[in-house]
């Protein structure tokens, strides 16, 4: 799984860490939780490959908070008890148990891989990923930029260029940015910052704290309103229980 977590962080798409799942002779689940004497709900059929995993799968362990070692309840529930079939619930109606067991991957891990996979960076043609690719929109239309290049192309040639554009001349203007210029001014704000900090040490301490007192303020008004979600489902719980009862001691 930290593997996993490190190939998708190392610009790999999902198509890339298929392969390499495959190539290494990695088990998907199925196949693990067999190996180690587990039951699971479809048995796969004969001559199916064991190496062979699918996108949704690693996609989905992509987005577990269980393997930062919370606990998570309330993903699903039933129109009624008699009814079988599960229906997923809404993220925000979830009810999450933080640090309930240990984590299986470090937290700026498993929040760096949410932003590429939100950013939906995509690798080229030629089987890399730039470092802005996904991250640049065009300041006129808001269109994404999109890495243009050739074969035959020096470093200093490969530029941006707004998708906008590329779908219809007319639709806006021509606006690109070569990599090397994007790359300096980048590295000019690097600069401008770390002056910044050498200059006003204490200044910055002051503001980072600032910020970081903000962030949990937001992060404790998150939890009251989790915390008050959670209580309210308990409640609802009890009152459903309640009736289920008195339903049952009325039917005797």
């Amino acid at each position: 799984m930290q593997q996993i977590f490190a190939l998708c962080v190392s610009g790999m798409g999902p198509t890339q860490i298929e392969k390499w799942l495959k190539k290494s002779k990695i088990l998907n689940p199925t196949f693990y939780w067999l190996s180690r004497g587990m039951k699971v709900g479809n048995k796969p059929k004969p001559g199916v490959n064991p190496y062979k995993w699918t996108n949704e799968t690693f996609s989905c362990m992509l987005e577990k908070i269980e393997y930062l070692g919370h606990t998570v309840n309330f993903k699903t529930c039933k129109q009624s008890y008699k009814s079988k079939t599960k229906l997923w619930n809404d993220p925000s109606e979830w009810v999450i148990f933080e640090n309930t067991q240990p984590p299986i991957v470090e937290e700026s891990v498993f929040l760096i891989v949410q932003n590429i996979r939100r950013s939906r960076r995509r690798p080229t043609k030629m089987g890399d990923m730039g470092i802005f690719s996904g991250l640049l929109y065009c300041a006129e239309c808001g269109g994404k930029m999109y890495q243009y290049r050739a074969t035959n192309f020096t470093e200093e040639q490969k530029y941006f260029i707004c998708s906008t554009y590329r779908k219809g001349k007319d639709l806006c203007t021509t606006h690109s940015i070569k990599n090397v210029v994007l790359h300096e001014i980048v590295l000019q704000n690097l600069r401008e910052a770390i002056e910044y900090v050498t200059q006003y040490e204490a200044e910055f301490i002051q503001e980072a704290a600032d910020s970081r007192l903000r962030e949990r303020d937001a992060e404790f008004s998150g939890k009251r309103e989790t915390l008050s979600k959670a209580e309210s489902r308990i409640t609802e719980l009890d009152n459903l229980f309640k009736h289920l009862y008195e339903d049952n001691v009325t039917r005797k």
